[in-house]
């Protein structure tokens, strides 16, 4: 297996989910505290609730997936039911680690010397900051930005992280390496700054279509273990 030689970069960015870790393990861990709830509170059988569950999630968006349960198993629908269980799934505590490759990556960068780790995450702050602290990664990277932080429209691809992180770090073009999963959103700024860009193909986003060359990723991998940084 050729590897993609990144020796030169001494800043490495990373995505969150489905980058480093398998986001569908976050998933189950909120569902299954949301059913736990529903089994407790009207008394219907767990094995009952994932059958249902399981019939669901693999016809309907995740955005209506409470609404056909309840409606399945014949709980009456209400907005306050379905805002106690979004809010027990977006609050329980996740169990979820490092792929493999990620954690030797993270590891060798380290080894390397004088290098600066940053991660950038979209989306809900407490829920992302409740990934990050379950996956210790405060204590691997340099700067952490959650871009809801300063509002939903500096979300990638909005390049307002990239630059903080080239604010932090002193380095920018092709010092720096974004690691990502998502070509909708994922590269568009990084490679408009310079910057190295590698997609990890991996889960949901393996296959997605790239809307335009800017968008598309100057690499691709299918593990961190085909990079080399020697």
């Amino acid at each position: 297996m050729k590897k993609v030689d990144l020796s030169s970069v001494r800043v490495f960015v990373f995505d969150l989910d489905d980058t480093l870790y398998d986001e569908s393990l976050f998933v189950k861990g909120g569902t299954n505290a949301v059913l736990n709830y529903l089994t407790c509170r009207y008394h219907i059988t767990t094995s009952t609730l994932y059958k249902v569950m399981n019939s669901i999630v693999s016809v309907f968006p995740r955005n209506v997936w409470y609404q056909k349960l309840l409606e399945k198993v014949g709980i009456p629908f209400s907005q306050e039911l379905i805002d106690e269980m979004v809010e027990i799934y977006r609050t329980h505590s996740p169990n979820i680690q490092l792929f493999p490759d990620a954690t030797h990556f993270i590891d060798q960068t380290k080894k390397k010397g004088d290098t600066f780790l940053g991660l950038i995450t979209d989306g809900l702050v407490a829920v992302q900051e409740s990934k990050v602290r379950s996956l210790d990664l405060y204590k691997q990277m340099n700067l952490i930005i959650f871009t809801w932080n300063k509002g939903a429209e500096f979300q990638k691809p909005n390049t307002w992280s990239f630059k903080s992180i080239e604010k932090k770090s002193g380095a920018s073009g092709i010092e720096c390496c974004y690691f990502g999963n998502d070509p909708s959103k994922d590269f568009l700024a990084p490679n408009k700054l310079g910057w190295i860009t590698v997609c990890i193909r991996r889960n949901r986003f393996g296959s997605v279509a790239i809307p335009s060359y800017e968008y598309a990723a100057q690499m691709e991998i299918s593990s961190f273990d085909e990079i080399s940084l020697d």
